[in-house]
């Protein structure tokens, strides 16, 4: 079984109070100004306001809230929904405009990792080993697939195979039916000891790379042959396993370990060219000539893509931060335990903060074309807001 870091654990446990919220407080205060526009300011820059706000609850109060992180995030469809899962209970469809609910879809354990939306389809894995297949519109399963895995990776589709990872694993389905084309074993004993969360493929021009829980970046063929393989922690880490997906970059293939450092390796054969000293816990983020990532140890970093030299160091005011999204020039987070912030693509100097209180593990999501970010907290709360910069 896979088990909670237990550093995150601490810090999510020591912050999360059932729901005195200001999760709900913040809800309250909403609601008696009747839609006026909201500041939350801090810096030199324009100020980010919040407009338009409307907040969900996305499963019962009889759960017990601070149990589990609700790390999955929110996908915005591009057809005026907004799907979230949880990892209480299952997957429900909002309308992105009104947050009203459109379907509900039950799954004992709740989901096992991000969402993948497609056209008319909804694809994840459950916490009940199976993964699932659902027409968009109406909750209804196409198809699904079981594992018998409680741990599974977000899929990925690419034309008509979708590819998902477990521990030790990687399975290539038919997207219309489900068959099994192939599944890639490692051969490894899953580490006894690790990050909860399974980082998805990722599928490039040539090769599918994905990581295991030994530490592994492994390269495999479009047949599911092995090509290369690349191990990615040290003897003395004692977690090997990070959140954070493959990504191709202008230089090189980037990958992270959550202890050893983020590798830039050469993408046909795995030969490092460069790493660096501090891992990413969440994903790695490339723009233009940096790539952007939050470590373990509560920064946010800047590096420049081709030499792997630190530009900047943001310091998290609070706890560890999400993995970063960009928006106009600046990078938004949010804390496990603190606010969503806002800070400088440039310099990294923070310039504006949202606080609602229970933090989030899930990064937030942002409409670059309607100015709308989502996220969930910690708690299950879903947010809505205009941004104004």
């Amino acid at each position: 079984m896979y088990i909670i870091y237990l550093l995150f654990a601490f810090l999510f446990f020591t912050s999360c109070q059932h729901l005195k919220p200001t999760d709900n407080r913040f809800f309250q205060d909403y609601k008696k100004a009747k839609g006026g526009v909201a500041h939350y300011i801090r810096g030199k820059t324009p100020s980010v306001l919040a407009r338009k706000v409307w907040i969900r609850e996305t499963f019962s109060k009889d759960f017990t809230r601070p149990s589990i992180l609700q790390s999955i995030k929110p996908v915005l469809t591009g057809k005026g929904l907004l799907v979230q899962g949880n990892k209480v209970n299952g997957v429900s469809v909002y309308t992105s405009e009104q947050g009203k609910r459109k379907w509900f879809f039950s799954i004992k354990g709740g989901v096992a990792g991000d969402i993948l939306v497609s056209g008319e389809f909804v694809f994840f894995g459950g916490s009940d080993g199976f993964i699932y297949a659902l027409y968009l519109k109406t909750g209804k399963v196409l198809w699904k697939y079981y594992t018998g895995l409680t741990g599974i990776s977000a899929p990925v589709l690419r034309g008509l195979n979708l590819y998902f990872a477990s521990a030790d694993k990687i399975y290539c389905l038919n997207v219309k039916t489900g068959e099994n084309i192939w599944t890639y074993s490692t051969q490894i004993k899953p580490a006894e000891f690790t990050v909860e969360g399974v980082a998805a493929p990722l599928v490039g021009d040539d090769l599918i790379y994905f990581k295991v829980s030994d530490g592994s970046l492994i390269a495999l063929n479009f047949k599911g042959r092995l090509k290369w393989k690349h191990t990615l922690s040290n003897s003395g880490n004692r977690f090997t396993t990070a959140f954070s997906s493959p990504v191709i970059g202008k230089a090189c293939l980037y990958s992270s370990s959550l202890e050893s450092g983020v590798y830039c390796l050469n993408k046909k054969t795995g030969k490092v060219i460069w790493k660096t000293d501090v891992g990413s816990y969440g994903d790695l983020l490339l723009d233009g000539s940096r790539l952007f990532y939050s470590t373990h140890n509560g920064q946010v970093l800047a590096l420049d893509q081709k030499s792997g030299k630190q530009i900047w160091s943001h310091d998290v005011p609070e706890s560890i931060a999400t993995s970063p999204v960009l928006y106009k020039g600046i990078l938004i987070y949010g804390e496990y335990t603190g606010a969503l912030r806002f800070i400088s693509k440039s310099t990294g100097e923070e310039l504006h903060s949202f606080p609602f209180g229970s933090g989030m593990s899930a990064p937030p999501v942002v409409s670059k074309a309607t100015a709308e970010l989502y996220f969930i907290s910690n708690v299950g709360w879903l947010y809505k807001i205009q941004l104004g910069m």
